[in-house]
């Protein structure tokens, strides 16, 4: 699938990748598909490796291919570069990537404490570079729709709660040796993997406002090296919205959302990746009635299918495409998304706070004035 054609500059944006995980196959399978965006440059630890992955994954036969992730950086051709790399590397990379005035595709988790995080936005603001998570759901127009259902609040009332969860089984070669379950290079888990999307999910429904209060749930699961296995969070606002969501690596896969108002329900099974690539759905349910205790709740239920012409990952990079071709077609600053930072920032934050809660033993840890 491809992105419709848009107005495109003599050049395209070429994008850097720093690191050849599994991801970026499919971050880079997108940029193919995107009109005016090409996959420019590849580095890697080992060159070898490096050239191996830029021809399996389509690289042009005049793809720059580097041993190491400065050169990819340093290059003056690249546009922006895609971080994929574990977490713990994060922070040093992205403050290089901004001082070489490039633009950045941050996976996530973004940062694995607030110290990092505060530290790479400083970098991009001073360079006047974007920097945008790796969220790819946000970028579905699923999630736009659905946003425009929740505002009607005569049909739906007032939104109550934000239940989630996204669990997948871990083979034991993963438990073992995945970076995602090292301390010192993705020390925040499952929570920060597949929790962020919880996370963001919750976010994301109360319009991005902080909740004031969050609380890991207890008997989180961890590993020999202390890194979470499976772990929950539940989240407060002022207004009485709660958020409740559970991750893991040990449990059947699902990756399930329910928005729950005071007169309606929209879930949706496949938050993180839909289940097709050509269309997606989710469900409302208005109207519940008990007209007999026996036999269950009676509700009329609407099923609200979305066609996409184009996978959600392609918008994603179409869109930091975007950004970039007015960065460069002479707006500067002005053409940077702020919302896209904030979005990242606020995710960041409920995680740590989330994580901190669960170290403390369920602790809550309040956001407000942070």
């Amino acid at each position: 699938m491809a992105v419709p054609d848009a107005p495109l500059s003599p050049e395209p944006v070429r994008f850097g990748i720093l690191g050849t995980a599994r991801i970026a196959r499919k971050v880079i399978r997108a940029m193919h598909s995107v009109p005016g965006v090409a996959p420019y440059a590849i580095g890697s630890r080992s060159f070898d490796r490096a050239a191996q992955f830029a021809r399996e994954v389509g690289m042009a036969d005049d793809a720059a291919i580097y041993g190491n992730y400065a050169d990819v950086i340093a290059d003056p051709l690249v546009d922006a570069v895609y971080i994929p790399l574990p977490t713990g590397l994060h922070v040093e990379w992205v403050v290089k990537a901004a001082n070489h005035g490039k633009h950045i595709l941050l996976e996530k988790p973004v940062a694995l404490n607030v110290d990092d995080l505060n530290a790479m936005i400083a970098a991009v603001d001073t360079a006047g570079v974007q920097i945008m998570d790796a969220t790819m759901w946000m970028h579905n127009p699923r999630a736009a729709e659905m946003k425009a259902v929740m505002r009607d609040r005569k049909d739906f009332g007032q939104l109550m709660r934000v239940t989630s969860n996204f669990f997948f089984p871990g083979s034991e070669e993963f438990m073992q040796k995945d970076i995602r379950l090292k301390k010192d290079l993705d020390g925040l888990g499952c929570l920060g993997d597949i929790g962020w999307y919880c996370v963001r999910a919750s976010l994301w429904a109360a319009d991005f406002e902080l909740p004031y209060r969050v609380i890991g749930l207890p008997d989180a699961k961890v590993n020999e090296e202390g890194v979470l296995i499976r772990c929950g969070g539940y989240l407060c606002w002022r207004n009485g919205l709660t958020g409740l969501f559970q991750c893991g690596f040990d449990s059947l896969d699902s990756q399930r959302l329910e928005l729950a108002f005071s007169r309606a329900t929209v879930t949706l099974d496949d938050l993180t990746i839909p289940f097709q690539e050509d269309k997606c759905e989710f469900v409302i349910e208005k109207g519940s009635k008990w007209p007999n205790p026996s036999l269950g709740v009676k509700s009329t239920v609407e099923r609200r299918e979305i066609v996409l012409t184009w996978t959600q990952e392609a918008m994603m990079v179409a869109e930091l495409a975007r950004i970039v071709r007015g960065v460069r077609g002479g707006e500067g600053k002005a053409a940077l998304d702020g919302r896209w930072v904030d979005m990242m920032a606020k995710t960041q934050r409920v995680v740590c706070a989330v994580h901190d809660s669960i170290a403390q033993g369920g602790t809550p840890v309040l956001l407000e004035g942070q």
